[in-house]
């Protein structure tokens, strides 16, 4: 009798996997509450776009899904989300906080839940939402993603690594995880494994520009320039409006001294994005051309005409050049602008610049202090200089020690940041500390 049953064994496999994914079909289809095919396809291509992090197509895409159907809440969820770049937020805000929580399907109800925590300001109780839900559900792959990125806002590595780590095994194709979990990587310093990370990004979003774009920073960071610079013409290739990308080619681009070709670059990107943001790429790469070339005073003088544009007072390239080019007092103005405003996080920045004014004063045993405790806290990727901070940090640290007399020290610290980057280990700044005492 075993023969018939081995016979009937794989077709009833068939069925059964025929069920189960009909089952969890049916289970997507129930997860959002609206009764339009048009406004759920138009959610779900902007939910797309949301996770690829293409703002203003998701944004469009969202609102269509609104328009079809005013009364679906979900797209409000991520239309809030959005708010921080495109505005309109507390519309979004004030709709989700008068919805009816009990006509909602249960994971629409707890991101309306959360999404009302966030939207009052209450960290505690977003947290406690998300906490409970992934208790009650802990496959659930958005109360994965928002736990996680809570303790990645959290800088609880661990912790977010676990998390999304537990996403990509219920949702390989959850692109955020793949590019946080390679970012996680990259910032303690596992470049291989972030580098694996990026490239399974990669793989499994062949069609999107960040995981290229996530990669490209990586391959700067570890000096792999041309590398990296293919990486970011195959992100813009696949999404011309990327603009990231540009900025991020932009370096790759001057850390090669390859100055040849950074119009060609501003030219295209003027065609794909905002001005403001041109502007600003056009003046820092004409920064950095004038301290490289040892023009900062003679920039710094005409700097209005030159390079008119505001910058934030954490530009620590224009530190620099207020330092070279205008002298300590101009540095000191801009270092208590950033004083002023600087939350703990970036705060790495303001201790890298007091280090650069108290070596620069020919205070190297302070320069080390403050720099030492910057490099503490700078991680090898981040918002500003995508991890090239910290390496360039660590280098003007090996200047210092230098000039403290502890050479021993020095030379052990360019060997570590030579096993990252070879080029910045031979960084050294003789304009820097051959100013004048101020």
């Amino acid at each position: 009798m075993r023969k018939p049953l081995l016979i009937l064994l794989p077709s009833l496999a068939l069925v059964l996997a025929a069920l189960v994914f009909l089952e969890l079909r049916r289970r997507e289809a129930e997860t959002w509450s609206t009764d339009s095919p048009a406004a759920l396809a138009a959610f779900e291509r902007g939910l797309q776009a949301h996770m690829r992090l293409y703002g203003e197509e998701a944004k469009a895409e969202l609102e269509a899904a609104l328009a079809a159907d005013p009364g679906f809440l979900a797209p409000r969820f991520f239309l809030f989300d959005l708010s921080g770049s495109h505005g309109g937020g507390e519309e979004h805000a004030a709709a989700i906080r008068a919805a009816d929580l009990s006509a909602l399907r249960p994971r629409e109800r707890f991101l309306a839940t959360f999404f009302r925590a966030v939207a009052d300001r209450d960290d505690e109780r977003a947290g406690r939402v998300v906490e409970e839900f992934l208790a009650a559900r802990p496959r659930d792959p958005w109360a994965l993603h928002l736990a996680a990125f809570r303790a990645w806002n959290r800088a609880e590595w661990e912790r977010a690594e676990e998390l999304y780590e537990r996403l990509v095994k219920v949702d390989p194709n959850w692109v955020l995880a793949h590019n946080h979990l390679g970012y996680i990587a990259m910032g303690q310093g596992r470049f291989a494994d972030s580098e694996a990370r990026f490239r399974t990004y990669a793989f499994v979003a062949p069609d999107q520009a960040n995981p290229h774009d996530s990669l490209g920073e990586l391959l700067i960071l570890l000096g792999r320039y041309d590398e990296a610079r293919a990486e970011l013409e195959r992100a813009v290739e696949l999404r011309p409006d990327f603009c990231a990308s540009y900025r991020n080619l932009l370096r790759a681009t001057l850390f090669a001294d390859r100055v040849d070709e950074v119009e060609g670059i501003l030219t295209r990107a003027g065609s794909q994005c905002p001005g403001e943001m041109v502007e600003g790429m056009a003046c820092h790469a004409a920064t950095w051309e004038a301290l490289r070339t040892g023009r900062a005073k003679p920039f710094w003088d005409d700097l209005e005409s030159r390079c008119p544009r505001k910058v934030s007072p954490l530009d620590l390239l224009r530190f620099r050049l207020a330092l070279l080019g205008g002298g300590a007092e101009a540095a000191r103005s801009q270092l208590a602008q950033a004083e002023a405003r600087v939350a703990e996080m970036p705060r790495a920045l303001v201790l890298h610049m007091r280090g650069l004014l108290a070596l620069a004063a020919g205070a190297a045993d302070e320069a080390c202090e403050l720099l030492r405790e910057a490099d503490e806290r700078l991680l090898y990727f981040g918002s500003v200089g995508g991890g090239t901070i910290k390496l360039f940090n660590r280098a003007v640290l090996a200047m210092a020690l230098d000039r403290a007399g502890r050479g021993g020290e020095a030379e052990a610290l360019r060997a570590e940041i030579a096993a990252v980057n070879p080029d910045l280990a031979r960084f050294d700044d003789t304009q820097l500390v051959d100013l004048p005492p101020p």
